[in-house]
């Protein structure tokens, strides 16, 4: 390979580790509750929400990031990068993969602007079309009575 053409394919590797991609999704209450459209929005190895409940007029908005070692952050409720199941409060779960290079496990939290924080775990495909989910749960309830889906 002459040394131009390794020179552009490091731009362009560059460049698409550098792209933003974005998609709009849903955080739903759960069982039957509520929908608050989001919009999610993935660049490298982490997710930014944000999202407005239509409801209440909060808005969220929050990281989450790529899960090493089994947590992220620190709590011990993250999906452990083993492939295990570690429960959420309220009793919401996530299986973790550990990842690999078109799937990452972030766990993360979403600040609500009216004093909400929602803790969540959530499994991204990162492929053309670009798909995920997981779950939230109101961050200081031991046993949350409010928990919800991310869908995206």
């Amino acid at each position: 390979m002459t040394p131009l053409a390794k020179a552009l394919l490091g731009a362009i590797g560059t460049v698409a580790l550098s792209c933003t991609v974005s998609r709009q999704g849903t955080l739903e209450t759960l069982p039957t509750g509520p929908v608050i459209p989001v919009t999610v929005s993935v660049e490298g190895d982490a997710v930014a929400v944000r999202g407005r409940n239509p409801a209440t007029g909060e808005t969220f908005e929050g990281r989450l990031a790529k899960v090493v070692r089994g947590r992220a952050g620190s709590g011990s409720w993250y999906p452990s990068s083993g492939g295990g199941v570690t429960p959420m409060p309220g009793g919401i779960s996530a299986a973790g993969t550990g990842g690999n290079e078109t799937t990452i496990d972030v766990a993360g939290n979403l600040e609500g602007d009216q004093g909400t924080t929602l803790r969540c775990v959530a499994q991204v495909e990162r492929r053309l079309r670009l798909r995920g989910g997981g779950t939230c749960a109101v961050e200081g309830d031991a046993v949350s009575t409010t928990s919800y889906r991310l869908r995206f």
